[in-house]
């Protein structure tokens, strides 16, 4: 009986250890804000200030007011320009999971108050079905904890939807004697040009956001545009960076050593 359990432990260990070791590809893209002075992504001006986190499905930003006024960002003149230079209206999420009865009622802006910090994610408006299955309070709640650092490379459940950029290279079903599953170098070559070819003709992501202020109202274009796609060796909790393209070199891919 001890035997048999040893036997059967060993089995379990190895096919974990099988499991585990399946390899995957993650996509991230670093962006900057053509309107920055130093390609990163805040802007700030006499008025506002605004911070932004593109990701492969939207966009979380904050709006500091910096006035001694209250001031509203206008929904229905806000507006999403998918990479491809499609726009669509950029969706407010407070309004997603009210009742549609309230929200006939909402006036179709959202609060700035002065000194104050407004912190959102937006996505076009043809993600509203599928996003309203999930909990705006943990998207909003995300980005408050990242904003200052680099996104995951083991995607949130809600960036994987409606993307607009490829963000995962799938490897086949083939396992080799040591457990593992990857593309031969040629299936690697060919997914990576895919990439770039879909990168160079689709690098027009932007956001537009209106803003009233003392009865005026400001029109804000934000341009991003990519610098820098790093792909991604993940295999069980290990991740490891194995190829990089960047914009100054027309997007050719290059190995990390």
């Amino acid at each position: 009986m001890k035997k048999y359990n040893i036997t059967k432990l060993f089995l379990c260990l190895v096919l974990c250890l099988f499991i585990s070791c399946s390899v995957e590809y993650k996509m991230i893209y670093d962006t900057y804000l053509e309107q920055s002075v130093i390609k990163e992504l805040r802007f700030k001006d006499d008025k506002f200030a605004f911070n932004f986190i593109p990701v492969s499905n939207g966009i979380f930003f904050t709006i500091e007011n910096l006035t001694d006024t209250t001031a509203f960002l206008i929904w229905d003149k806000s507006y999403f320009i998918e990479p491809d230079g499609n726009s669509y209206k950029a969706i407010n999420l407070d309004l997603i999971k009210v009742e549609e009865e309230i929200a006939r009622k909402e006036i179709n802006e959202s609060v700035l108050p002065k000194g104050t910090f407004f912190s959102r994610f937006t996505a076009p408006n043809v993600n509203v079905e599928v996003l309203k299955t999930y909990d705006i309070t943990e998207i909003n709640s995300y980005f408050r904890s990242n904003v200052s650092s680099e996104i995951s490379v083991i995607s949130n459940k809600f960036f994987d939807i409606g993307n607009y950029w490829t963000n995962t290279i799938r490897s086949p079903n083939r396992k080799t004697a040591t457990g593992t599953s990857s593309l031969t170098e040629k299936e690697m070559a060919a997914e990576l040009d895919k990439i770039r070819n879909f990168i160079l003709e689709n690098d027009n992501l932007g956001l537009g956001l209106a803003i009233k202020l003392d009865e005026k109202i400001y029109d804000y274009q934000f341009n991003f545009k990519l610098k820098e796609a790093k792909l991604y060796e993940v295999s069980g909790k290990n991740s490891k960076l194995i190829k990089t393209a960047f914009k100054a070199n027309n997007w050719v891919w290059t190995d990390v050593e």
